[in-house]
């Protein structure tokens, strides 16, 4: 009887050593596993935040055009001024140019014409360029407003006012990317606001180069 009690607590004693070996073995697999699951997590982070810094150096900015202002020259006729140009929310944007176009000496007076041009734009996908600058089209429309004045057996200035519509290109180069160049096809209805004098308005090509500052 005492030898069966002692055989018993023996096997007893070997099956929880085999059961706490066994469950050693199943802690340190799990743990192995789970340190490695972590490294390879960390890895992966690390990689994204990586590529994602990359990405984000050699993309320009998004919304950096938002306001500029420069010059513009040529329209319906030689004419000369000054230009503001927003991307307030691409792709829409907005521009308002001021010209102002002399026409020489008629009868020994001058006779001129100042014209404004508010617009609202709307900018399409750039063109990719194999080159280190971007071609982006636009088109708009808004309003042409041409003051135009004769002095000439007492003429009073005239106003006229139309519809403008607008299509072109802006070109920003990847080296000065404040600066934008573009050039407009510009249409308004042409008016003859003296007799025996020009007509205002009709089709013009603009040329146009904007700073812009934000």
């Amino acid at each position: 009887m005492r030898h069966t009690i002692s055989a018993g607590v023996c096997v007893l004693v070997l099956g929880v050593a085999s059961a706490t070996v066994r469950a050693q073995q199943s802690t340190s697999v799990d743990l192995q596993a789970a340190i490695q699951t972590a490294v390879l997590q960390v890895s992966a982070t690390d990689f994204s935040e990586t590529s994602a810094l990359l990405q984000g150096s050699a993309a320009p900015p998004q919304g950096e055009h938002k306001l500029g202002v420069g010059v513009r020259t040529g329209g319906f006729g030689l004419g000369i001024g000054a230009s503001l140009r927003s991307w307030f929310l691409p792709p829409w944007g907005f521009q308002v140019g001021v010209s102002h176009y002399g026409y020489g000496d008629v009868f020994n007076v001058s006779y001129s014409s100042t014209q404004i041009t508010p617009a609202v734009l709307y900018e399409f996908a750039p063109f990719k360029v194999n080159a280190p600058l971007s071609l982006r089209p636009f088109v708009g429309g808004g309003l042409s407003i041409i003051t135009s004045s004769f002095p000439y057996l007492n003429n009073t200035s005239t106003t006229a006012t139309g519809v403008l519509v607008l299509g072109g290109v802006e070109i920003f180069f990847a080296k000065v990317p404040k600066l934008g160049v573009s050039g407009e096809l510009e249409f308004t209805p042409s008016s003859s606001p003296f007799a025996s004098v020009s007509s205002v308005g009709g089709p013009g090509f603009v040329a146009l180069a904007h700073w812009y500052f934000r």
